[in-house]
């Protein structure tokens, strides 16, 4: 192997049972550049960045790789480590019962004879903190921040901030175990058309399915709501919120990370963030009294949690189970749940939104991130809630299933739901919703109306409560 190259894999191939997820993969990445590596969700990107880490240990795969000219045969992550080589998982490496500051330097403590030197600890973890810009404490624990600030996190631990912010030299696409082409900048053409191409095996000519936009009547309305931290009740988190949605409407939530949309969306859906909270939710203009989750679902309202691995699923559990959780009183007669009923069902949504699965049996922790999340749309379509709140709901996914999944928000837009959409992409923000509320610093500073809606109307008015909170 030449010189040039500090990665190179030949020819990998990786297989479970009689499912090959790796196809004689070849892959290269040369010294000093930033190598895009892309696919949809079940292209074998994760199972190769699993092989190359020492996740899957020699021995397990076919074919060979090489780091800095070497031949690698690691049989731990900890021998990949070593060799310099560190990787960001998508679904986060984190312990939530520890600090940031003890995720960052988890097996690279600051330690003498033993004994962990806290002091520096702190101190080297909050130099890593103001570099990549977080508003959180080394102190503060992985389970008390949200999902953005925990990816920022694990970009801490990587240590590679000299990476951060800039733009790709290569893109290698993935297609169902297979290597389909790498392309170079400058050279390639490396569209965004001819990427989506590559990656599904079609033409997506638009990103966001269109929508006859139908806003009927007045459903949902949110009224002077603030909400205090959890943990630290001097912290008000959300100040004087109002907002409301209307029936066949899909209402987008923008803002910055730390702007308080998803402590909106959670001390909304049964009070499931916050302490303290004062302010009044009306459906249908009356006046609810939700104290809980349980409250919230029987007043109608269903949340989609930007972290569904933590708040979505129930792991262990079929595809099945977790459709029909919700909804169990359905299929209770005589005292005895029906659980045919519960598979005619299930299959039934599995068909509507094309989960891909063996059947309604399988675990929900084998599926795809964008099948997952349809598992957890069915549960909330099936639950007949009228307000639908998605917090990131195409986090994670590939761009192929995030079409299906826009897809089922038009639908459920169609059918008179109310639809309140936060999203950090600010492209998909404006092609999906017919008015925004943008968010800073936990204040509604701006309601922008479709024909307004763009990136400069977004962030002009961010960059205005941004003078006003200085």
């Amino acid at each position: 192997m030449g010189s040039e190259y500090i990665l190179e894999t030949r020819n990998i191939v990786k297989r479970f049972g009689s499912v090959t997820a790796l196809n004689n993969v070849n892959f290269k990445v040369k010294r000093g550049e930033i190598h895009v590596l892309c696919g949809e969700n079940g292209a074998g990107k994760s199972t190769l960045m699993n092989i190359i880490s020492g996740v899957y240990p020699h021995g397990t795969y076919e074919g060979e790789f090489f780091y800095d000219g070497e031949e690698c045969k690691f049989l731990s992550v900890g021998d990949s480590e070593l060799k310099g080589i560190a990787i960001i998982h998508q679904h986060l490496a984190l312990f939530p019962l520890l600090s940031v500051a003890e995720n960052i330097f988890m097996c690279n403590e600051f330690a003498k004879r033993g004994v962990v030197n806290w002091e520096v600890t702190r101190q080297k973890a909050q130099e890593l903190i103001d570099a990549i810009g977080i508003n959180v404490s080394p102190n503060t624990l992985i389970k008390d921040i949200g999902v953005g600030k925990k990816q920022l996190v694990e970009i801490c631990k990587a240590n590679k901030l000299n990476e951060i912010g800039k733009v790709c030299d290569s893109i290698t696409v993935l297609r169902d175990g297979s290597t389909i082409e790498t392309l170079k900048k400058g050279e390639d053409d490396i569209s965004l058309g001819h990427i989506v191409k590559a990656m599904v095996g079609r033409e997506i000519t638009n990103l966001y399915p269109k929508r006859e936009h139908r806003v009927g009547e007045l459903l949902f309305e949110i009224r002077d709501w603030t909400v205090y931290h959890p943990l630290h009740i001097d912290i008000e988190v959300l100040h004087g919120v109002s907002m409301n949605v209307r029936r066949g409407e899909v209402l987008g939530i923008a803002g910055l990370m730390g702007a308080g949309r998803t402590e909106l969306a959670m001390s909304v859906f049964g009070r499931s963030y916050g302490q303290n909270i004062s302010g009044e939710l009306y459906m249908g203009g009356k006046k609810l009294n939700i104290r809980n989750t349980g409250d919230a679902i029987r007043a109608g309202l269903a949340y989609v949690s930007e972290d569904r691995h933590e708040y979505g699923l129930v792991k262990g559990m079929s595809v099945k189970d977790n459709i029909t959780l919700a909804s169990l009183k359905q299929f209770i007669a005589g005292g005895k749940l029906d659980s045919d009923k519960e598979v005619v069902v299930a299959q039934d949504y599995k068909k509507k939104l094309n989960i891909k699965c063996r059947d309604v049996d399988q675990k929900v922790d084998e599926l795809s991130g964008g099948n997952q999340q349809k598992v957890i749309f069915s549960r909330w379509v099936m639950a007949g809630a009228d307000v639908v709140i998605l917090d990131e709901p195409t986090r994670g996914i590939d761009v192929g299933s995030k079409y299906e999944i826009y897809q089922i928000i038009n639908e459920l837009a169609a059918q008179g739901k109310a639809v309140i959409f936060i999203s950090s992409d600010m492209p998909e923000i404006i092609g999906m919703s017919d008015r925004v509320y943008v968010l800073n610093e936990g204040r509604v500073i701006a309601e922008i109306g479709q024909k307004e809606l763009s990136q400069v109307s977004i962030m002009s008015a961010i960059m205005e409560g941004a003078k006003k909170e200085a």
